[in-house]
């Protein structure tokens, strides 16, 4: 092999991960200048500084390494302004950057650090400006407004993804008055350099402190922006409540007029939103906060007419209640997107002001929607109000996300039930996010047979809950995942009929999945799977298992397969142990397991 000509060796090589090519080097000079003159050094990490500070040592004694270099990814590495400047001279070409700092404990800060770290404008605009081939950029730096720095360096014309997180700003997992005013600022910045990146296709940014006038900026500056990511935007905190909205203008009360231009490029808004950067504070939103929020929903309403998947929400688990003031902007919103595929009904519930407006628009056809709730009651209603529109027939996508609820039995559900049965006839995908017990489950599949995706947090289990016999109902459910939920007392006995109830009504199964908790430490829990011809993958990670085992073996599959009948004769001896039994037919099943014994989800 050694006399074969470079134009052959390099597309072997190619097919060769990393750790092949570094076993390579070994071997041969030859192959050493090949690997490195093609492909070697195009992608690499660093996990510590030092490691960092060889690669740049290599780099610039020979610098046609540096030069391929493509993909940087620094983990964990609290480099001196030094490094960061030496990087884009020694690795000019870089066209992907991943850097994360490791935070640090409070005592170690010091109060405005930022400031004395970045050097004269003059350096840093000279280094940086070299990186000019950048296409994507995902931060997690502390220290320096390192992104609004390089954004003022040089024209980036071809970065069209740009992540940051603002996490590593808070002081011991909390952001207080100085945190968030140093965020502020970095946003400040960033918004101000950001036209150095006309391209820019997507932006996802993490707890920023922003105003609408940085909105605007950020429109001004990226005409082809599409996708608009912003996790826990801080209201009350620089977000202006001094504005007045009329007819389609916002203005400041001293007249100052914004959002004049549409943003008709973005086609995906998602925002979720916090109140002085407590996740859980969005549903005491009151006072400024709540005049705040409602000026965000008035712009958006102004802004965007072209957003295809519009999510806004509280950045917590559980719904927002009712806020009367925020129906009319939302109502407004909905009327102007004329494209809009998917709705989450967070901010505001589903009324009949809601599904008026969507019916509207000529040309809306809604996919998908989310509900949020927190009474079987409320999430009736909102469902009927969907029943009588035009978007019911469209809908192929449900999400009821009403955690902690109890679903069971009863009038309320029947109607839900029906609605859903006689007015959602495009339906395939539903994920629920409640305490599902039996007798609910049993009429859902009954109910709702042409579903080809159900996912359901949790399956409850009561003590003494009844679970009479049920008739087997076929569905068409192709994708089925569960979350399990058993109270102390309940039995093996009532889990195992009611994981046999599920696996019988769905022979069409491709894909399983099994997740959760169980309060028990001893005991068998059965999947069986001898009618389930066109099976392929079956998914496990319940905490407390010890082991699993196979009664039925053929053709079995899986990623790092143990023997885990040997593991089960070491660690239980009687056989009662926590563990599960899974019987399947069938050489193209895979198994993924968690790793035994299984103490984290």
């Amino acid at each position: 092999m050694n006399k074969l000509p470079a134009e052959v060796l390099i597309p072997i090589f190619s097919y060769l991960n990393k750790s092949d090519h570094l076993e390579c080097v070994h071997v041969c000079k030859q192959w050493y200048e090949i690997i490195s003159s093609s492909f070697l050094y195009q992608k690499v990490k660093f996990g510590t500084a030092d490691n960092l500070h060889m690669a740049i040592d290599l780099f610039d004694r020979k610098r046609k390494f540096g030069d391929l270099v493509e993909d940087v990814t620094i983990r964990n590495c609290r480099l001196d302004i030094y490094s960061i400047l030496s990087m884009p001279r020694q690795i000019p070409n870089v066209k992907f950057l991943n850097w994360s700092e490791p935070g640090r404990p409070s005592s170690q800060r010091r109060r405005l650090d930022d400031a004395t770290d970045i050097p004269s404008k003059l350096v840093y605009t000279r280094e940086l400006g070299k990186w000019k081939n950048i296409e994507k950029i995902t931060a997690r730096v502390e220290r320096l407004p390192f992104v609004s720095m390089l954004l003022e360096s040089t024209r980036l014309v071809h970065l069209t993804e740009l992540d940051i997180s603002f996490d590593s700003l808070a002081v011991c997992g909390v952001f207080d008055e100085d945190s968030l005013d140093r965020i502020h600022v970095y946003v400040k910045l960033l918004m101000q350099n950001i036209k150095s990146a006309p391209e820019l296709k997507e932006i996802k940014l993490i707890h920023p402190v922003l105003d609408l006038d940085d909105m605007e900026l950020l429109h001004a500056g990226t005409p082809k922006l599409k996708k608009i990511e912003f996790e826990g935007v801080v209201l009350g905190s620089g977000a202006q409540n001094d504005m007045v909205v009329i007819g389609d203008t916002m203005r400041y009360r001293e007249g100052h007029s914004i959002a004049q231009e549409p943003a008709d490029s973005i086609t995906h808004l998602l925002i979720s939103f916090v109140v002085n950067a407590d996740p859980s504070s969005i549903h005491n939103v009151a006072g400024p906060a709540k005049d705040v929020m409602f000026n965000w929903l008035s712009y958006i309403s102004i802004k965007y007419s072209n957003i295809v998947y519009l999510m806004l929400k509280g950045q917590a688990k559980t719904y927002l209640p009712r806020i009367q003031e925020f129906e009319q902007p939302t109502v407004k919103i909905i009327s102007k997107l004329k494209k809009i595929k998917s709705y989450h009904a967070f901010l505001y519930p589903i009324t009949k002001a809601v599904t008026d407006a969507f019916d509207r628009n000529e040309n809306g056809t809604l996919k998908s929607i989310l509900l949020y709730t927190d009474s079987l009651e409320e999430m009736e209603s909102q469902i009927n109000f969907v029943n009588t529109s035009k978007q019911a027939k469209t809908i192929t996508n449900l999400r009821l996300d009403g955690q902690g609820m109890e679903m069971v039995d009863c009038p309320v559900f029947d109607a839900l039930l029906a609605g859903l049965a006689q007015n959602f006839i495009a339906l395939r995908s539903v994920m629920i996010k409640v305490n599902m017990h039996y007798s609910a489950m049993v009429k859902f599949i009954q109910k709702l047979p042409e579903l080809n995706v159900l996912h359901v947090f949790n399956i409850r289990i009561n003590m003494g809950e009844s679970m009479p016999f049920t008739p087997i109902v076929k569905c068409n459910i192709h994708h089925l995942s569960v979350d399990l939920d058993c109270e102390k007392k309940s039995t093996m006995y009532q889990l195992n009929q009611y994981l046999d109830f599920l696996l019988q009504s769905c022979p069409q199964l491709i894909n399983f999945r099994i997740g959760g908790k169980l309060s028990f430490v001893r005991g068998i829990v059965r999947l069986c799977f001898f009618d389930h011809p066109i099976l392929e993958s079956i998914f496990v990670k319940i905490q407390g298992v010890q082991y699993y085992t196979f009664p039925w073996t053929d053709g079995k599959q899986g990623i790092e397969w143990e023997n885990y009948h040997k593991e089960a004769a070491v660690r239980d001896l009687t056989g009662t142990k926590l563990h599960v039994e899974v019987s399947f037919r069938g050489n193209q099943v895979k198994l993924d397991l968690a790793k035994a014994p299984v103490t984290l989800i």
